[in-house]
């Protein structure tokens, strides 16, 4: 599927950097997709003005402490992250799932690279918490 938002575009609209944006999910790992997962590092005032820019909330997921926020506008899925640390390790995550499917084929489905992902991210924040 096309989309039609860059990342530039709706870094424009949020009056935030393009270095604070990252597309991830299926789109990124997969080549495509029937949304556009975003990674998007904001800060907390910006989370909480993101309804009068027409994302309607989808679910909170809390993570070590960091607020891992879902929002939806049409097929852009807005991961909205406060912490840095915890964008970085999504980002890795992503990056890592992705450059294994494209040397391997690895992922047969969506639920194995949701799972390949998890483990990454995990092993991640062992290593961010010093308990790995």
């Amino acid at each position: 599927m096309e989309h039609e938002m860059t990342l530039i575009d709706l870094a424009d609209e949020l009056a935030i950097s393009p270095d604070c944006l990252a597309v991830a999910g299926s789109t990124l790992i997969c080549g495509e997709g029937n949304d556009l997962d975003v990674l998007a590092l904001l800060p907390v005032a910006k989370v909480r003005k993101l309804e009068a820019f027409g994302f309607d909330h989808c679910t909170r997921y809390p993570y070590e402490g960091s607020p891992f926020t879902a929002f939806r506008r049409g097929t852009l899925n807005l991961l909205a992250i406060t912490d840095r640390g915890f964008f970085l390790t999504e980002l890795a995550a992503a990056k890592a799932a992705e450059w294994v499917q494209k040397q391997v084929n690895l992922f047969e489905d969506r639920e194995t690279w949701v799972d390949f992902h998890g483990a990454i991210r995990d092993s991640l924040a062992r290593y961010r918490n010093g308990t790995l």
